[in-house]
Parts: C-alpha cells; sequence; structure tokens
C-alpha cells in the first residue's frame, strides 16, 4: 500500500462493500480500515432493487510499514 501513497501522490485510500457483505467487511476492518459511513441505494442490482454499500478509509499516516 505504500507504493500507492507515493506513486498516486494520496493521502487517503478508500474501500467500500455492500452492507450485507459482512466477509468482506471483516476482512477491510482486519486491514484496519476505519468505518467512514454508509452509501445508501448506492448500487442496483439486476433485479431492480438498491442496495447500500459501507464505505472504509486508511490515511497514509496510518499505514504501517
Amino acid at each position: 500500500m505504500e507504493k500507492f501513497f507515493q506513486l498516486f501522490k494520496r493521502n487517503l485510500k478508500t474501500r467500500q462493500c455492500m452492507v450485507t457483505n459482512t466477509r468482506s467487511q471483516n476482512s477491510i476492518l482486519a486491514s484496519e480500515y476505519q468505518q467512514e459511513g454508509c452509501l445508501r441505494e448506492y448500487t442496483r442490482l439486476t433485479d431492480g432493487t438498491w442496495t447500500d454499500h459501507l464505505l472504509f478509509s486508511k490515511l497514509a499516516r496510518e499505514y504501517k510499514k
């Protein structure tokens, strides 16, 4: 991840996943991202229903080398 921050000159990296995807949530949290909030009705599924996504972030200074 260090290369990401250096290459793209960013201070913040974000990840997101569907609210119902607990495996992804656990993986993201295990990577020490912080949950920022919920993106309501963010994605429309093939059956026409909308689904919420959770938003996570990590700052460059929070990255452990």
